[in-house]
């Protein structure tokens, strides 16, 4: 979430900020937003109530659950951002999808999308319809007022192979719950560490604006 805290501000208003955040589960990207100092009314829409019933923040947003499958969603509404954190993975037609929501988006507003990239499969296996190329992204969103973040490097991507593949999806240890305070040292350190080794990202973050 490092990326969104230094770039999430330059991208939406902070204050009275309207969001759309597709795939939503828990809602625990309210919160998020929250912490990045954002503001305003989110939308949260899963084709499953997965919704939890307090938030650390309650008060950054009114918050609005809709359980409904994205495709068919519609609204009289606008948004400043569509959001989405590791879901378009999972719907078979996502260029479809985006076309359906790019009607929802203010003029002034912009998508936002954390997809997985192919470095992705070894650390969290299989996972939804597919990891995304540049060239996917291309096709799906063309080139015009598109910005591509890659996110993560090589010690950050040795870090989640060793703790989340292999003990915790394999092994089935809860390392990450057990040693907490070393995995965030670790974790720090490799984020440090990634940027003189930019190789090997494990997803990228989409950004589009209207114009």
């Amino acid at each position: 979430m490092a990326f969104l805290e230094h770039r999430l501000k330059d991208m939406v208003p902070e204050k009275g900020a309207r969001i759309l955040d597709i795939g939503c589960g828990s809602g625990f990207m309210s919160d998020v937003f929250a912490e990045c100092g954002l503001t305003g009314d989110y939308t949260g829409i899963d084709i499953q109530d997965r919704v939890r019933e307090t938030f650390a923040h309650p008060e950054a947003f009114d918050r609005t659950f809709i359980e409904a499958d994205a495709h068919t969603f519609e609204t009289d509404q606008s948004f400043d951002l569509l959001f989405s954190f590791s879901a378009l993975e999972h719907i078979p037609d996502d260029g479809k999808l985006l076309q359906h929501l790019d009607g929802m988006l203010k003029e002034t507003g912009a998508h936002l999308h954390i997809v997985p990239a192919g470095w992705g499969l070894p650390v969290y296996l299989w996972h939804g319809f597919r990891q995304y190329t540049l060239g996917d992204i291309e096709d799906r969103f063309g080139r015009e007022n598109v910005n591509v973040y890659a996110l993560g490097g090589v010690f950050s991507f040795l870090l989640h192979f060793i703790f989340i593949t292999v003990f915790e999806m394999i092994l089935r240890v809860p390392v990450r719950k057990w040693f907490r305070s070393l995995y965030l040292v670790l974790l720090r350190f490799s984020l440090r560490a990634d940027r003189f080794v930019p190789v090997a990202p494990v997803a990228y973050v989409v950004h589009k604006t209207k114009s």
